[in-house]
């Protein structure tokens, strides 16, 4: 089905759990899509997740072997290692082994996160913040949740609790939240506080459309409902997605301030519905800060939609199946040599996308004038043995080292990116880039 590795990634929800297949590049090659467990046994929803996963693989003629990983986006919180819920506030699921049942069950490395931790991965790998390492999501749905990306890795905390900032305290003396404190970010500005502040005023006397609009009353006003009565122009609803925008507003100058991010991503059902009216009123309220410089950090609507998690999920199971951090830093002395987990190389070495270090011995021929060098689709079959996005060749400091047709003909088939640079931009680009990588150092010039 592909020649790039492979991994599911599965967004569990309240309602319904989405399962895609997912690969290295972030293309979704296939999705199933089941109800939620109402059950309010946990071994029911590992149940459903087996049956997903298993229809997803004979769907597509595979078995859990042509997998790399599986990962999971799930709703409440994890423990710091992210094998266990802690607590689920629309599942029965606490105390649930997730990921060690899962990957016994399939054998393959399973990763789990946070259902808008990992939307927020997703929006980094493929979405409106691709390419920014220092990310906030800001996620307003019937709670709302939030998730920080920090040079490129979810930031989780001391105790794997972070990103909580729907319940970033606005005011104190707010209304109550459902975490049991008030003015909580969550408290004004997701949909049951809306949904809360509509029936408070309908009792007061206030008319509105959302009486008609609404076929399940004032109890559920589901954020497509909101959005028609904004279209209507009906006053109530205008007045309070206003103040919802604002609160947003603020808590995105907030979020600035604590954490100086590149990209506030801002997604879920209400911006998704309701953004063409919240997003201008949002941004007056971010540039009107006066503390930070209005140029620096960017306001984003979430455009991956209902495959943010999916790909955060794959994303975030492909991290930690690269295992990204144990890439090796490439130290290039003026010699003409570099440092590599600790040794010394001179000559041509390559370090594979798996991190393993290797001398080149073959695959290098030496142009008609003898002072340059060419490296043959041969060489680049071991060099790219584990399947790179991206294939960074050093050419020597005088640029001596050039790509034989054949290699580029391989490269393309492969669907490789590569960077041809001189040696010491080229070790500066692979120390800094966050993909999947691999390089070639040709060091004798």
């Amino acid at each position: 089905m592909s020649n790039q590795p492979l991994y599911i990634g599965i967004d569990v929800g309240g309602t319904k759990i989405s399962a895609g297949l997912v690969n290295s590049r972030g293309k979704v090659l296939a999705r199933y899509k089941h109800k939620s467990p109402r059950s309010k046994d946990p071994r029911d929803l590992i149940s459903a997740l087996s049956d997903i996963i298993d229809e997803l693989l004979t769907e597509n003629s595979l078995s859990a072997r042509d997998l790399k990983g599986i990962g999971l986006g799930v709703p409440g919180l994890l423990d710091k290692d992210r094998q266990r819920i802690l607590a689920s506030p629309n599942m029965n699921t606490a105390g649930l082994d997730l990921v060690p049942i899962l990957k016994k069950r399939f054998k393959v490395k399973v990763a789990a996160d946070n259902d808008v931790n990992v939307g927020v991965l997703g929006e980094c790998w493929m979405g409106a913040s691709k390419g920014a390492k220092d990310v906030v999501g800001i996620f307003p749905g019937t709670g709302l949740g939030g998730g920080i990306v920090t040079n490129g890795n979810l930031y989780i905390g001391a105790h794997g609790s972070a990103a909580e900032i729907g319940h970033t305290i606005l005011d104190p003396e707010g209304p109550l939240c459902t975490c049991g404190n008030r003015g909580c970010l969550e408290a004004v500005a997701s949909r049951w506080a809306i949904e809360r502040d509509i029936r408070a005023a309908v009792k007061r006397g206030r008319k509105t459309l959302l009486a008609k609009l609404s076929k399940t009353g004032f109890k559920v006003i589901k954020s497509g409902v909101l959005a028609k009565a904004i279209k209507a122009r009906d006053p109530l609803t205008m007045e309070i997605m206003k103040r919802v925008s604002i609160n947003i507003g603020h808590a995105c100058v907030s979020a600035r301030h604590f954490l100086d991010p590149e990209v506030i991503v801002l997604g879920g059902g209400i911006i998704e519905a309701c953004g063409d009216f919240m997003m201008p009123i949002i941004r007056k309220v971010f540039v009107s800060d006066k503390y930070f410089p209005k140029k620096g950090c960017r306001l984003a609507i979430s455009s991956l939609g209902d495959d943010a998690i999916i790909l955060g999920a794959a994303a975030l199971v492909r991290e930690a199946d690269e295992g990204r951090s144990k890439y090796p830093r490439i130290i290039h002395a003026r010699s003409g040599s570099v440092r590599i987990g600790g040794r010394t190389f001179s000559g041509n070495v390559f370090v594979r996308a798996d991190s393993k270090v290797k001398k080149l011995d073959q695959g290098l021929s030496r142009v008609i004038n003898g002072a340059s060098h060419k490296v043959d689709a041969k060489a680049l079959r071991k060099i790219c043995k584990k399947k790179p996005d991206i294939l960074v060749i050093g050419t020597g400091r005088s640029g001596c080292l050039k790509l034989a047709p054949s290699a580029e003909v391989f490269l393309k088939k492969q669907k490789v990116d590569y960077k041809v640079l001189p040696t010491p931009k080229a070790v500066k680009f692979y120390n800094g880039t966050k993909k999947r990588k691999a390089i070639l150092l040709h060091l004798a010039c």
